[in-house]
């Protein structure tokens, strides 16, 4: 488990007691979760250690890249997903 329980932002689980305050609010909109390359990169060096390397999902090297943002090594291509909307 990660350390950032919100799927939409970055607040700590060591915030959450903050939920429905003005500080909260100001967190959720300084705190977005944007994909970046610095994410993207992050979630592919995971994957790679999982599925060439043959690590754990739950080895440490796998867990030192994704535990601070609460990542997951799974890649969702966009550009599919907009093709089918209409």
């Amino acid at each position: 488990m990660g350390v950032c329980p919100c799927p939409r932002c970055l607040i700590p689980k060591s915030k959450v007691y903050q939920i429905a305050t003005e500080r909260d609010i100001l967190h959720r909109t300084t705190l977005q979760r944007c994909d970046t390359k610095e994410r993207r990169d992050k979630v592919v060096a995971a994957r790679r250690l999982i599925y060439e390397k043959q690590y754990a999902v739950h080895a440490s090297q796998v867990e030192e890249l994704l535990k601070s943002e609460s990542l997951f090594p799974t890649l969702v291509e966009y550009s599919l997903i907009m093709r089918f909307e209409v």
